[in-house]
């Protein structure tokens, strides 16, 4: 008998990345079921127990470094946001390996550009990120903010469909 698995793509958006101990990072996982074509956000904060930006390259992943202590998504009334801790292991581990990822990426491909923000640009983006937050949904005017990797996962176990089943209910 084959089982079916959902295969997911993982897209982490990091918006805020404090780099100084402990490392502070803050956005969200755009997850996408690849079968069903839908989305589902997950905004989280995260603190990291790293010393150097340099140890996130040259050390290898541990979940144990990263901390979610922030996780929410948007309620299916869209209303409020709803506190995801009690993901089961699993998912929780797909997130972290996500955000190592992207912040690798970020690192490896470290362009700054310096920019000059007033208040009233400011405040428009307050807004539309405060609409992603409300209603949960991208906007694509706002694909230049913060930094994004995108992952794929395709489960080909048991546990890894549990995860991917946690993340996209």
């Amino acid at each position: 008998m084959t089982q079916n698995y959902t295969p997911i793509n993982i897209e982490t958006l990091i918006l805020v990345a404090v780099w100084e101990s402990p490392f502070v990072f803050q956005g969200s996982f755009k997850i996408i079921d690849k079968s069903r074509h839908t989305e589902r956000f997950i905004f989280y904060r995260c603190e990291c127990n790293k010393s150097e930006k340099t140890d996130l390259l040259e050390d290898e992943f541990s979940p144990y470094d990263y901390q979610l202590t922030h996780l929410y998504r948007v309620a299916s009334d869209q209303t409020q946001l709803e506190f995801m801790g009690q993901l089961i292991d699993d998912a929780l581990y797909l997130l972290k390996y996500a955000l190592y990822v992207s912040l690798t990426e970020m690192i490896r491909n470290n362009k700054q550009y310096l920019t000059y923000i007033d208040e009233v640009a400011l405040l428009a983006i307050s807004k539309r990120v405060g609409a992603v937050l409300k209603e949960g949904v991208d906007i694509q005017e706002d694909k230049d903010l913060g930094f994004a990797v995108s992952m794929d996962f395709n489960p080909s176990e048991a546990l890894g469909q549990a995860a991917v089943s946690a993340l996209i209910v």
